[in-house]
């Protein structure tokens, strides 16, 4: 909404205003990572590339900026990730993603949301990914903390992805809490 409307990271402070007049001072930023193809506004399709943040949101530095007069005004800034899913076109889902994605016992990836890759949360290569790209995203930007969705929202997915060397299939409590 905010590109459309042409606005950048550099105008958090005036929707935090707007929030303030309602009594909240929860700023939460639902996706500023670039779009899966450049030059459109579909940037939060875009999820698992956190890193990068969006070009038409002013960029990274437009981002600090912005967190930082948040922070002065005296609102709090909670970044949107998912825990769950990696769209596939992303440029993680076109890296490593696909090693660490959920599989069905007739080896097909499990696949709840069309187009995106299911994160097994008992991966250790998923979660080292996962906890890093969180320190680097709040380092780089200043974020209070993540509004992590998906993973908690879901019941129980079993994973029978041979390259994980699970001990059997049910490895989804025990992998959501290690993640966390």
């Amino acid at each position: 909404a905010m590109v459309s409307a042409g606005k950048t990271a550099y105008d958090f402070p005036k929707v935090l205003a707007e929030k303030q007049k309602m009594g909240a001072d929860l700023f939460l930023l639902p996706g500023f990572h670039d779009p899966e193809v450049l030059g459109t506004s579909y940037n939060f399709l875009n999820r698992g590339d956190y890193f990068l943040t969006a070009q038409n949101l002013g960029g990274p530095e437009a981002v600090r900026q912005g967190v930082a007069t948040i922070h002065r005004q005296g609102g709090h800034v909670l970044y949107y990730i998912e825990g769950l899913i990696v769209w596939k076109r992303s440029r993680i889902g076109r890296g490593g993603a696909a090693e660490w994605a959920l599989m069905n016992a007739d080896g097909s990836y499990f696949e709840s949301y069309k187009g995106f890759y299911h994160m097994c949360p008992a991966d250790p290569r998923w979660q080292e990914w996962f906890a890093k790209m969180a320190a680097e995203v709040m380092r780089t930007t200043g974020v209070d903390g993540f509004f992590i969705d998906s993973l908690t929202a879901t019941s129980n997915h079993r994973c029978f992805n041979p390259a994980h060397h699970h001990p059997h299939p049910d490895v989804w409590n025990w992998g959501v809490r290690q993640t966390l």
